[in-house]
């Protein structure tokens, strides 16, 4: 199976999650570790281009023989060996874009098959809810991206307004994180947002959204799909 990369998000410290477009059906695919012998379904970051490995956005990659494992919403999970993954040739920016723009969607209820839930500016589904957990979202608006220190980590964060409501959403594509993939690269968020800010009403921005496992927001709460951006794409 071929895919064309389109999403890449950084998970736990050493883990990410590769995700991209088949090239045969159209169809988004989630690449997952064949978990041989009770190992670890999510990828290493090893096997991202910056670590020598083949997931790169816009890297065709050939993922070698896939086991479709859906569990909706989470349909697009495919089982691989990250072994026999290889680079194919790449997509450039123009080639991208167009591909991109025939997956884009309006709204949510479009990617998701369900409209998310809001918790104060956040997004979620519940648990098992809806029908798909990637898809790509046509901006026509500007929006803030910034990055919001805390005590222990700084996350990126970016508040738009989706579905005509504003909206605060978790970024986690690894392109805007330094090489430890934990810590924000403010040269490369700065630059990002201006680019949003100069290109979203144009329409030139498209940003991939993607649903977490589910998980509580605190202790003794229901486990639910939050709703992240794990990638930006913009037409320069």
């Amino acid at each position: 199976m071929e895919i064309v990369v389109t999403h890449l998000t950084r998970m736990a410290k050493g883990f990410c999650c590769a995700a991209g477009i088949e090239l045969a059906t159209g169809k988004l695919i989630r690449a997952l570790q064949r978990p041989y012998s009770g190992m670890d379904s999510r990828l290493t970051t090893a096997y991202l281009w910056s670590q020598g490995g083949p997931f790169k956005i816009g890297n065709v990659v050939d993922l070698g023989i896939t086991t479709p494992f859906p569990n909706p919403p989470e349909s697009e999970d495919h089982f691989f060996n990250p072994a026999n993954a290889k680079v194919v040739s790449a997509y450039s920016p123009i080639q991208l874009w167009s591909l991109l723009r025939t997956q884009a969607k309006n709204s949510l209820v479009e990617i998701f098959g369900i409209n998310p839930s809001r918790r104060r500016v956040s997004l979620f589904i519940p648990k098992s809810a809806g029908t798909h957990s990637l898809g790509f979202l046509s901006m026509h608006k500007r929006g803030k991206l910034s990055i919001s220190k805390g005590l222990n980590e700084s996350k990126i964060r970016f508040e738009c307004f989706i579905d005509e409501k504003w909206t605060n959403l978790s970024v986690t594509c690894v392109n805007l994180y330094e090489d430890d993939f934990v810590t924000p690269d403010e040269a490369k968020v700065t630059a990002m947002a201006e680019a949003i800010d100069k290109y979203a009403r144009s329409g030139r921005v498209i940003i991939g959204l993607g649903l977490t496992r589910p998980f509580a927001e605190y202790e003794g709460g229901d486990a639910v799909h939050w709703v992240q951006i794990t990638g930006i794409h913009i037409r320069t």
